[in-house]
């Protein structure tokens, strides 16, 4: 999905981000034939300045992410997706599958359940290797 950026009441709706953003990124300084110094990229036809708004809105969107918007993306982040993230984990934890209606089983009771299985499981795979291993020294002592 595309972020919707907020608006302010008083801002006009056709403002001047126009979705989608075309955004060029670049690591490289690139020198033109003036000499001046810019992060771009060289394309065969020629050479695609990142900071230059004609050429990409790079610019715009970092203006937008780190200038205005920066708050309401932490608020978003906390109250939308790291709650869906929890509440992921927490049902998963009380024994449902995502999507699955919530169980009203104790987190707590779910872990130690699941701890008790893991015990039982760990004490069966010990006692078949103590069987495994006591049937080859038996058939090593006879030969």
């Amino acid at each position: 999905s595309v972020y919707q950026f907020p608006r302010d009441e008083d801002e006009p709706e056709s403002s001047d981000i126009s979705l989608p953003l075309a955004v060029v990124g670049s690591n490289v300084v690139i020198e033109d034939k003036e000499g001046r110094k810019f992060r771009g990229r060289q394309y065969p036809w020629g050479c695609v300045n990142i900071e230059d708004e004609s050429h990409s809105d790079f610019s715009l969107l970092r203006h937008l992410l780190l200038s205005q918007h920066t708050q309401h993306l932490i608020d978003l982040t906390t109250t939308t997706h790291y709650e869906n993230y929890r509440c992921d984990k927490l049902t998963r934890l009380a024994g449902g599958d995502h999507g699955a209606e919530v169980t009203n089983k104790n987190p707590l009771a779910a872990l130690e359940d699941e701890s008790k299985d893991h015990l039982q499981e760990v004490c069966k795979m010990e006692k078949e290797m103590e069987d495994t291993f006591n049937k080859k020294l038996n058939r090593r002592t006879r030969l």
